[in-house]
């Protein structure tokens, strides 16, 4: 693993403390470089907090952070990843857009109804998306507007509107 995107800080997807036992004294320098972790400024903040904590030992040779704006294309290991933004109940959450070699892939886990502006950002693309990953942790219960995460027939109504739209 080179490259890790991170949707948002909660800790059921960014265990930062377990990054704690990444240092030089713990775990082996990578071969490959450092580890790259990617995301928003709200989740750049909580990877602060262990810095802090650690230091420059924490880190050094170990990982790097890249913090990725919103709606601006960023370059990660060759692919194109765009940081579009989520609605979960944390602070800069966001689903990805990832394109490499003339694929586009939607990666839209841990998130509510999707945001007007992401909409708008997906209908202006050039050509449809190649692969959708939508949440469903709510399952057959329909989830609740804000509440940060789909269900089976909110996945569906989005389905269908991206095939209304020509997403």
């Amino acid at each position: 693993v080179r490259a890790v995107l991170i949707t948002h800080s909660h800790a059921d997807h960014f265990a930062i403390q377990q990054l704690g036992w990444a240092m030089p004294n713990f775990a082996p320098v990578p071969k490959h470089g450092p580890l790259l972790i990617a995301g928003s400024e709200g989740t750049y903040e909580t990877y602060r907090q262990l810095y802090a904590a650690w230091g420059s030992r924490f880190t050094e040779g170990m990982m790097n952070f890249e913090v990725l704006k919103p709606f601006q294309p960023a370059d990660i290991l060759g692919a194109r990843v765009t940081l579009l933004p989520a609605e979960h109940g944390a602070k800069g959450a966001s689903v990805y857009l990832i394109e490499r070699d003339g694929k586009r892939v939607a990666y839209m886990h841990d998130t509510g109804v999707v945001l007007p502006e992401v909409w708008d950002y997906f209908k202006a693309l050039d050509r449809p998306l190649d692969l959708v990953s939508l949440d469903a942790v709510c399952g057959p219960n329909r989830a609740g507007e804000h509440s940060g995460h789909m269900s089976f027939e909110q996945d569906a109504e989005i389905r269908m509107e991206m095939l209304r739209t020509g997403v």
